[in-house]
């Protein structure tokens, strides 16, 4: 139910009531008694309608002036003997009576990634950063550290170029179905290339069988590392070339 005045409103809906002015003055609540102690307390409100009384300010005065007595309910309590004093503040200072706990710092997200930046501000060698950002592992995480990888944008460009360029920020995808028959014909096919370069340490072999790449990047991937093409040892019907 809503009042309206000539200085603003008192609006009581539901759970909730709004104060509000419609004039260059603050809005304001106001409690008074004779004594100058008023109080404005926390309650739970139990089943049978009654409350418990669980966060207690007490607006008050004493020698000094006014003052604010903080007080809060202990656990398992719920009449007035368990409230206990936490703070009192009062033109005198401010009196502590809990212990003081160091919490440290939460962590400070990430900043957003930065779409006009080639390497889109995620620092070398950050392979947990690129996970947040894309929502999947980089599989050249071992040709980093192995030095095969001397270029950060190479491996933020593979990134990119595994999620099409067709969004940024980046959002998590679902991992890639592979079906019985696909991982078998990629296991052939990364025989076929052992065989077309015998002795070469296959790049990304186990995100390709993962299907996180397609053939035709594997295979020229490798093919550049290798620096030759035997087209003799390619499968029939399978797209190497780009």
């Amino acid at each position: 139910m809503r009042e309206d005045n000539d200085r603003g409103f008192v609006d009581a809906s539901g759970n909730e009531l709004t104060v509000g002015s419609t004039v260059d003055d603050p809005a304001a609540i106001r409690v008074a008694s004779p004594a100058g102690t008023n109080k404005i307390s926390g309650n739970v409100l139990n089943p049978d309608g009654s409350q418990s009384e669980k966060n207690l300010l007490i607006l008050t005065m004493d020698e000094s002036g006014g003052c604010y007595d903080f007080q809060a309910q202990l656990p398992g309590r719920t009449d007035d003997n368990g409230m206990v004093r936490l703070a009192r503040l009062s033109p005198k200072g401010f009196e502590l009576f809990v212990p003081i706990i160091h919490s440290p710092m939460p962590t400070i997200p990430p900043a957003p990634p930065d779409g006009s930046d080639p390497t889109h501000g995620i620092p070398p060698g950050d392979f947990a950063r690129i996970v947040q950002v894309y929502g999947f592992e980089s599989d050249q995480q071992q040709e980093w550290a192995m030095q095969r990888v001397t270029s950060w944008a190479v491996v933020i460009g593979r990134m990119d170029e595994r999620d099409d360029f067709t969004h940024f920020p980046k959002t998590p995808q679902a991992p890639p179905v592979m079906t019985p028959e696909e991982r078998g014909e990629r296991l052939l096919d990364v025989e076929a290339l052992i065989e077309e370069w015998p002795g070469m340490d296959l790049n990304n072999a186990d995100s390709f069988l993962a299907g996180r790449s397609s053939l035709r990047e594997f295979h020229n991937d490798n093919q550049d590392r290798a620096g030759v093409c035997r087209p003799e040892f390619h499968r029939p019907g399978r797209p190497y070339e780009s």
